[in-house]
């Protein structure tokens, strides 16, 4: 159907003449005569008012396929999604900004860009010069001021919730790592607390399957936040330049973590806690090199990497297979979080191992060479 003939279906839906719709854009009606039979088209000026009288969406008035869109544009974020999760992020950048071409006003594909921008901020590497340094400042500045100017425009134009706390989430942790704390405080406060969150609310809505199914997701999410919040609250950093906790009391609390999941996860399938496990094993065995235990650093560093190749080893979250065994989340497939790293993790931990190879026992050395292979 042309646009001519929407305008002449529309306007008879809401059982209005040519002359009253003539009236309310303050034309003739022989304007608008003109455009139902396809004599003229509207000034881009009157393709608002008219969305607004009729109460469709613009889209609708000009004859777009809305579910076709909403279908390519699924296709497109799907597409990036698979590559971030291969670590194919160059890919997946050009992905969303071909779509965005394709689709400018498209909020979720904007935010799919301002994330996965976030997610990919060049850091230093150990042997950056003071040249390559500055140039990897200027990308920074370049990449972040993209995704400012993304997430404000989905701040600015979406109506979507989802769209919005995700902007709001993306402008804070950008503001943070711009050391802008007050701009970043004014976005944290806009987010809604744990009691309003969506998540909360579904649990008191729910019944039967649907709720033991959502509840059981939940506490998969509150365990990975919980270990998180304890190593954000170990790394932070006091107001007089003291960190809250020494060595051995940090060993202790990541040696608790480690119990807490094995007794949660009862020495079965580990799915999403393989990264988690991975991470705790990373510190104790970074903590235990400081204090010259070179067999109990080695020991970790080898459950480091065994626990990062397997979480690196599984599919894509939507195409999950997997299911936890434990008792608390049997039945539930993972992963459930798409958290790889932006980086070749066997890459990444091998660089590590070169630097403590020549004080790791020969024995263990040869092991975790074997497992990044």
């Amino acid at each position: 159907m042309n646009m001519g003939e929407t305008i002449k279906r529309l306007r008879k839906q809401k059982d209005m003449t040519q002359e009253q719709l003539a009236e309310y854009l303050n034309l003739t009606p022989q304007a608008i005569s003109r455009w139902e039979v396809n004599a003229a088209l509207p000034d881009i000026t009157a393709i608002p008012l008219l969305a607004n009288i009729f109460d469709v969406t613009t889209d609708h008035l000009l004859g777009v396929d809305i579910d076709a869109k909403d279908k390519r544009i699924e296709e497109i974020r799907w597409q990036s999604d698979n590559c971030v999760w291969e670590a194919r992020y160059d890919e997946g950048l050009s992905l969303l900004r071909a779509g965005l071409k394709e689709f400018p006003n498209s909020h979720v594909l904007m935010d799919n860009l301002a994330s996965l921008l976030s997610l990919t901020i060049g850091n230093y590497n150990r042997d950056c010069t003071e040249e390559e340094k500055r140039s990897i400042d200027a990308q920074r500045k370049h990449t972040r001021d993209e995704i400012i100017a993304l997430c404000e425009k989905n701040l600015a134009t979406s109506t979507d919730d989802f769209i919005r706390h995700s902007a709001i989430y993306t402008l804070c942790t950008t503001y943070t790592q711009m050391g802008e704390m007050e701009k970043a405080q004014t976005y944290a406060k806009k987010m809604p607390n744990r009691h309003w969150s969506s998540d909360n609310m579904m649990t008191h809505t729910l019944t039967g399957t649907a709720k033991f199914e959502h509840i059981q997701r939940g506490v998969v999410h509150h365990l990975l936040d919980l270990f998180n919040e304890i190593g954000f609250l170990m790394g932070t950093t006091l107001d007089d330049g003291t960190q809250p906790f020494t060595d051995d009391e940090s060993i202790a609390l990541y040696h608790m973590m480690v119990d807490m999941i094995a007794i949660f996860m009862e020495q079965s399938s580990l799915g999403d806690f393989d990264r988690v496990l991975a991470d705790l094993h990373s510190g104790l065995s970074r903590l235990y090199f400081h204090k010259k235990d070179m067999n109990a650093s080695a020991a970790h560093f080898k459950r480091y990497a065994q626990h990062a190749i397997a979480h690196e080893a599984l599919p894509p979250v939507n195409q999950a297979t997997q299911e936890y065994t434990c008792l608390l989340l049997r039945g539930m497939k993972f992963p459930l979080l798409m958290c790889h790293l932006p980086w070749a993790i066997a890459d990444h931990i091998l660089e590590t191992l070169q630097e403590r190879e020549a004080d790791y026992p020969a024995a263990d050395v040869a092991e975790i060479k074997k497992i990044l292979q």
